[in-house]
Order: C-alpha cells, then sequence, then structure tokens
C-alpha cells in the first residue's frame, strides 16, 4: 500500500504505466524517514533538505508540497492502515513525469509515499566485518555526483556481499572515508568520536547535523565532522556505522586489525535517545 501523488494504491499493477517508468527512467529525489514513538523523526530537517534536492535537479515544486501536505498523508496512511505503535521506515521518492527538453524545462512530478514496517531504533552487537570498496570513487563535488549515488551505494552492497562483508567503506577521490554501504560511519579515538564531513547529502544527513547538536551537549565525548583518511581508521579504538533505519552496528575488524566496543555501546544509548527525541 502507498500513496501515489494523491491516490492510494494497494497494488502496482493499478498503476499508469506512464507514471512507473518515470521512477525507473528519470532521476529521483528522496529522504528516508523513521516513524517510532508515535511520531515522525526529524521531519522538518527531512522536509527541508527534500526540496533542497528538487531545487537543485531543477525540478518544478508544487505550491501545495509544504511539510504538511506530506505529514498529514503519512499519519493517515498509519492511521488507517497501520498500528500507530510500531516502527516504520517511510520513503519519500519524487520524479519527473517526462524527460525534460528545451520546450518543457520543468515537467509536472511523481511522488511516492511508501511505508514499510521495521524493528525499534537499537545496537547491534554481531559480528561485523567491513572493506575498502575501491572500484568506483565518490566525486567530492556534490552537484556531480548526486545523480550517482545510489548506484554507487547498491554496487558496493553487491562488493560487500561477494566478498563475504557485513559492509563496505566507500572514499572519495581524495582516497578519504564518506560512508560505508549501509550509513554514516563514526570513529571513536578515546574521548573524540567523529564521523567524515558531509558533503555526500546522503539519507543521514539531515538526521546528523541536528543530532551533533545534541550530541556536544555532552561532556564526556567531544563529537565532530571531519576528513577521515585510511590512516585515520587504522588509528581509532572503535568504529561503528549508523544507518536512521537499520541502527548502530560495531565495527568488529577492519583488514587484521580488531576493534573493541566497550565505548561504542556506551555510546549507542547516548546516539538513539538523542535520535528519538529529535
Amino acid at each position: 500500500m502507498f500513496y501515489l501523488n494523491d491516490d492510494i494504491f494497494f497494488n502496482l499493477k493499478d498503476v499508469d504505466s506512464n507514471i512507473l517508468n518515470s521512477f525507473i527512467n528519470y532521476p529521483i529525489v528522496q529522504q528516508r524517514i523513521r516513524y517510532q514513538n508515535e511520531k515522525i523523526i526529524n521531519f522538518d530537517y527531512h522536509y527541508f533538505e527534500l526540496m533542497s534536492l528538487m531545487r537543485i535537479q531543477r525540478m518544478m515544486i508544487p505550491e501545495n508540497f509544504n511539510s504538511s501536505y506530506f505529514s498529514e498523508k503519512i499519519y493517515s496512511l498509519i492511521e488507517k492502515y497501520y498500528d500507530k505503535f510500531n516502527s516504520y521506515s517511510i520513503d519519500i521518492k519524487i520524479v519527473c513525469s517526462e524527460v525534460i527538453t528545451n520546450k518543457k524545462l520543468f515537467p509536472k512530478i511523481n511522488s511516492l509515499i511508501k511505508l514499510e514496517q521495521i524493528t525499534n531504533l537499537s545496537y547491534n552487537d554481531s559480528s561485523y566485518q567491513v572493506d575498502i570498496y575501491r572500484e568506483r570513487l565518490i566525486s567530492n563535488n556534490h552537484f556531480t555526483f548526486i545523480g550517482e549515488r545510489n548506484e554507487i551505494i547498491n554496487t558496493s552492497k553487491v562488493y560487500s556481499y561477494e566478498n563475504n562483508f557485513n559492509d563496505v567503506f566507500l572514499i572519495d577521490n581524495e582516497k578519504k572515508v564518506v560512508r560505508s554501504s549501509k550509513g554514516s560511519v563514526f570513529f571513536i579515538y578515546r574521548n573524540k568520536v567523529a564521523t567524515p564531513l558531509n558533503y555526500f547529502r546522503d539519507l543521514n544527513s539531515s538526521i546528523i547535523e541536528r543530532l551533533f547538536e545534541k550530541l556536544n551537549k555532552n561532556v564526556d565525548y567531544e563529537f565532530s565532522q571531519e576528513s577521515v583518511s585510511l590512516f585515520d581508521v587504522l588509528k581509532a579504538n572503535e568504529i561503528f556505522v549508523f544507518d536512521l533505519i537499520g541502527g548502530i552496528y560495531s565495527i568488529k575488524s577492519y583488514k587484521k586489525r580488531k576493534f573493541e566496543v566497550s565505548q561504542t555501546q556506551k555510546i549507542s544509548s547516548l546516539i538513539i535517545n538523542s535520535v528519538l527525541d529529535l
């Protein structure tokens, strides 16, 4: 079940083929949002990020595309068809309805809102091994990279599965770590927690910026965004991956280096509580 434009559908077979083709053939802007504890987490920041991405892609933004337009549809879906006490992953995807030409610079857009039930945000302590994904480097120019983002993430996940890794680090053209295939990466150096500079504009972007505002009020740790080289990876005491949908994963090993998890276990509860308070 999903919202497509202003209509609710229960089956893809009922959707006009031209609309389906637009989601297959044309660039998509999207946000993935968490619903938990009967509220949408950090919704306003997700909304502004979505509008920003639409402007970058030169999409026409309809007049009714205010934050209430999306939030009311989400809450309406949950109220009518889901259990409001569960947790959900909410995908909002927007695409042009047809190809852009010199005669039609701003075609109408199609919007999709889809929910999927997920578990509550939590810390995962299972074995987690990573490698570096070197087959495709990320350009640190946001405007040239935005169209390639999902493709690189998806191919890096295939690489990790083929080589029996749980995850891989994505690196840029300066050989700096950008993120992992599954989420944002955090490196713990004693009482300092660093995550790579966020020019990537991934699906965690709007969460990380607000999260750091809250986390830096904690006196036990210093949280920062900075460049992280491959050499810096090996210097870390602990490493973990955070994804708004999947949760927190401790990285246990990278190459021959083994990592502890004790500080991550402490920090994870701080992060989860801070996220749910956004």
